[in-house]
C-alpha cells in the first residue's frame, strides 16, 4: 500500500500534468486567435501623449494591434488636450494593414512641437511614416514600380533609362516610358523589365529617343526624378527644352536643390549652361507663389524697405521674409521667403533689383530660380550669384 510520500509524489505529478495541458490548450488557442487577427492596425500620432480610441477601446500614440477581419469600417478618434481631434476611418481586411498616422494641429500654438526634442522627432516620424506607407500603398497598386525608376550607366553614361507616371500620351492609369540616350537600347530596356518578372505586353510603354537631345542638354540625364516632388522635362514644337518642377509646399526648397545639383553636375560635364539658362516652370501643388503680380511700385531707397514696401498687400498668413542681400552696381540681389523653416514649410524665392537713378526697379516676380526667361535684360553673372544664394532658415 502506497505511503503518505508517494500519494503526495502521485498528486503533484497529475496537477504539474493538468497544468501542462491547460497552458498548453491556452497557448493553442491564443495561436489560433492571433493567427485569426490577421487584420493589422499600425498607430503612430503625435503629440507622444495623444489617446486613440477604436471600437471603444482606447490605445496610446505608438501601437500594433492585431483585428479580426472585418469589412466593415472603423472609426479611430485621436484626440490631445490642447489639439483639434481627428478621426481616421479604417477597414481592418484580411491579411492587410491599416495606418492611424496623424499629427494633430495644437489650438493655438503653431511653434509647439518644437518646444521639445521629444514631440519634434515624433512629428517627424508621423510624418515619415505616411510617406512611406504611401510609397508602400501605390507599390502594392502597381508592383512594377518596385524596380522603377530604373537608369542604366556603362562607363558612367546613361545609355537608357525607365519611369513610369502618368506621362504625356498616356492612355492608362500609369504607363512606362523608356527614354533611349543614345537610340540603340529599346530591347535591353523590355529585356530588363522581362528579367525582372514583367512582362512588357502588359504595359503601355512610350518610347523615345532622345540621342540629339541629351547631346545638346546633358541636364536630362538626370530626368525625369520623382520622389516626393517631380521634375521632369519635354520638347516644345520648336525643339526648345522646358523643365518643370512640380512639388507641395513642404518639399519645394529641396526641390529646387535637387535642380540645381542637376545642373551643377552637367555644368560641369561639359553643358555650356548654367541653371539660369535652362526654361524653367514652377507648379506649386498645394500653394500658391504670393509674390506673383503683387508688387506694388513705390519710392522706398533702401532696397530692403523697397521689396518690404512693395509686397506690404501680402497675408501675414504667408509669414513673409526678407534676408539681406548684396548690391553689386546697379543690382540689388537676395532671397525672401514664406512659411516656417521649423514647420517644414519654408520656400525661398529670389528677387533681383535694378537702381535707375535714385530709385529701385524689381526686374520680375520673384522666382525660385530666376533665368533669363524671367530676367531677359539681366547679365547671366547677376542671375548665377542669385540662384547661388543659400536657402536661409526662417
Amino acid at each position: 500500500m502506497p505511503n503518505q510520500k508517494e500519494l503526495n509524489y502521485k498528486k503533484i505529478a497529475i496537477i504539474s500534468i493538468i497544468a501542462f495541458i491547460v497552458i498548453s490548450i491556452v497557448f493553442i488557442v491564443v495561436t489560433i486567435i492571433n493567427h485569426l487577427k490577421s487584420a493589422q492596425i499600425q498607430i503612430l500620432v503625435a503629440p507622444t501623449f495623444a489617446k486613440v480610441q477604436i471600437d471603444g477601446k482606447t490605445y496610446p500614440s505608438s501601437k500594433s494591434l492585431n483585428f479580426f477581419p472585418s469589412d466593415n469600417e472603423l472609426t479611430a478618434n485621436i484626440s490631445a488636450d490642447g489639439f483639434i481631434s481627428q478621426e481616421v476611418k479604417i477597414t481592418p481586411s484580411k491579411n492587410s494593414t491599416s495606418y492611424i498616422y496623424v499629427v494633430l494641429e495644437h489650438e493655438s500654438d503653431d511653434t509647439w512641437y518644437n518646444a521639445t526634442e521629444k514631440e519634434t522627432d515624433r512629428k517627424q516620424a508621423v510624418l515619415d511614416s505616411l510617406s512611406s506607407a504611401e510609397v508602400e500603398k501605390f507599390v502594392q497598386k502597381y508592383p512594377v514600380t518596385s524596380i522603377l525608376p530604373y537608369i542604366n550607366n556603362q562607363n558612367n553614361i546613361t545609355t537608357y533609362r525607365i519611369d513610369y507616371g502618368n506621362i504625356e500620351g498616356c492612355k492608362a492609369n500609369i504607363c512606362l516610358k523608356i527614354t533611349d540616350y543614345t537610340g540603340e537600347n529599346k530591347e535591353n530596356a523590355l529585356k530588363y523589365l522581362s528579367d525582372n518578372g514583367f512582362n512588357p505586353d502588359n504595359f503601355e510603354i512610350i518610347y523615345e529617343n532622345t540621342a540629339q537631345n541629351y547631346q545638346d542638354n546633358p541636364i536630362t540625364n538626370y530626368l525625369p526624378f520623382k520622389t516626393l516632388f517631380d521634375i521632369t522635362y519635354n520638347y516644345s514644337a520648336s525643339n526648345e527644352l522646358l523643365i518643370t518642377v512640380e512639388s507641395p509646399q513642404t518639399y519645394f526648397d529641396e526641390a529646387i536643390t535637387k535642380l540645381k545639383e542637376f545642373g551643377q553636375t552637367a555644368y560641369a560635364m561639359g553643358s555650356n549652361k548654367t541653371i539660369a539658362e535652362y526654361n524653367i516652370k514652377f507648379n506649386y501643388s498645394n500653394f500658391s507663389n504670393p509674390f506673383e503680380n503683387t508688387f506694388v511700385a513705390n519710392s522706398e531707397t533702401d532696397p530692403i524697405n523697397y521689396i518690404r514696401t512693395g509686397f506690404s498687400n501680402i497675408n501675414p498668413e504667408y509669414n513673409f521674409q526678407i534676408q539681406q542681400g548684396t548690391q553689386e552696381g546697379n543690382y540689388y540681389y537676395t532671397t525672401v521667403t514664406i512659411g516656417s523653416y521649423s514647420q517644414f514649410s519654408q520656400v525661398t524665392f529670389r528677387i533681383i533689383l535694378v537702381k535707375n537713378n535714385d530709385s529701385w526697379q524689381i526686374s520680375s516676380s520673384p522666382q525660385p530660380i530666376i533665368t533669363t526667361t524671367h530676367a531677359k535684360e539681366i547679365p547671366l553673372d547677376i542671375l548665377n550669384k542669385v540662384n547661388a544664394l543659400p536657402f536661409p532658415k526662417v
